[in-house]
């Protein structure tokens, strides 16, 4: 395996070029392919076609795919739900441009946070990320907490899942005694229309957006 894996991405090339003679050159690609394997990046390269011609270890494991699985298919084809993403758009960008592009967006599938680096050649593109959903969760907490108005996250069974200050001062409960219950039932909530086609209306509209935010404007202290 690892010899085909070394043989595969020498042949096709990583994009690098070198001053070296033949035999330098192989040293140094071995060397590079030695790094891509043990950084905690996931890293992938794909050719004109948009066609996977390496995958590192940390891109299987972030991913959850095998290299072999993922070798010589066109990467819009295996994760389809990407096209029309930022992700999709900015890989685009990045190739028509000729430049190097940095994005952060969320992933649809599972509401997963990534850092991508788009970097391309007129050959192959180079792909970096790593997933970031936590900073961005510590992130959009801190800032929830700071908020004046009262913010509450439901999970997808519409329980509580963050409570912040703003939603004590407005309906009198902690987030202690908030958090765990279902919205709907803690609130006595009036839907305009059956609660269920509101969860199918909202399912729709956050759909690969993972918990839903309810902001209140706050009316009282």
């Amino acid at each position: 395996m690892e010899g085909s894996l070394e043989r595969r991405v020498i042949g096709e090339g990583l994009g690098t070029s070198s001053p070296f003679p033949d035999e330098a050159k192989l040293a140094f690609d071995r060397h590079i392919l030695a790094i891509l394997e043990s950084i905690d990046d996931g890293f992938m390269s794909l050719n004109s076609h948009w066609c996977f011609t390496y995958v590192n270890r940390a891109a299987e494991s972030i991913l959850r795919k095998k290299r072999e699985d993922l070798l010589g298919k066109n990467i819009w084809e295996v994760f389809p739900e990407v096209v029309g993403t930022v992700f999709w758009k900015k890989c685009y960008e990045a190739v028509a441009a000729q430049s190097i592009i940095d994005v952060e967006d969320v992933y649809p599938l599972t509401g997963t946070w990534f850092s991508l680096r788009i970097s391309p050649s007129k050959a192959r593109v180079a792909l970096s990320f790593h997933e970031t959903t936590k900073r961005n969760r510590s992130l959009q907490a801190s800032l929830i907490e700071l908020a004046y108005d009262a913010i509450i996250v439901r999970g997808p069974a519409s329980r509580i899942v963050s409570w912040n200050r703003g939603a004590d001062h407005l309906y009198g409960w902690t987030a202690q005694e908030a958090i765990g219950n279902v919205t709907h039932e803690l609130l006595q909530t009036q839907f305009p229309a059956s609660r269920e086609a509101l969860d199918r209306f909202l399912a729709q509209e956050n759909r690969g957006k993972g918990n839903r935010c309810i902001r209140a404007k706050m009316e009282r202290r």
